[in-house]
């Protein structure tokens, strides 16, 4: 019977096996920050009607965060209005905005796009 020679993994091999390895964790990871920003979306721009298209221009992590700093501009306001000397105490973030989930998909996805564009359009 004749054997068949099984070539040996060499360094190289490796080496293009674990970057194929990130590369897909990477890519799982954008897709799955994806899903969560499309639900934070859908769940603090909902009383917003439509968006133009205009504002379909802006990349989803941008609308956000637009929505949630007038969230929490807002939140602000009222607890200054509330209680005048509530101006001098620090403000914390209302934790029903975004969960910490949402709110590191927020931060990566923001990150990606800024430090790597290119990158982030290959992920999505």
């Amino acid at each position: 019977m004749l054997a068949v020679p099984v070539p040996e993994a060499t360094e190289s091999d490796d080496k293009i096996a674990a970057e194929a390895v990130r590369n897909a964790v990477a890519k799982a990871e954008a897709e799955e920050d994806r899903r969560l920003l499309v639900e934070i979306q859908n769940r603090i721009c909902a009383e917003e009607s439509e968006p133009d298209a205009e504002a379909e221009k802006v990349p989803l992590h941008r609308r956000i965060l637009a929505r949630a700093h007038e969230i929490i501009s807002r939140a602000k306001t009222a607890r200054v209005q509330a209680d005048p000397d509530g101006a001098s105490r620090p403000f914390a973030v209302p934790i029903g905005v975004l969960t910490v989930r949402e709110y590191e998909a927020l931060v990566r996805t923001s990150v990606r796009t800024l430090f790597f564009p290119s990158l982030y359009e290959y992920l999505i």
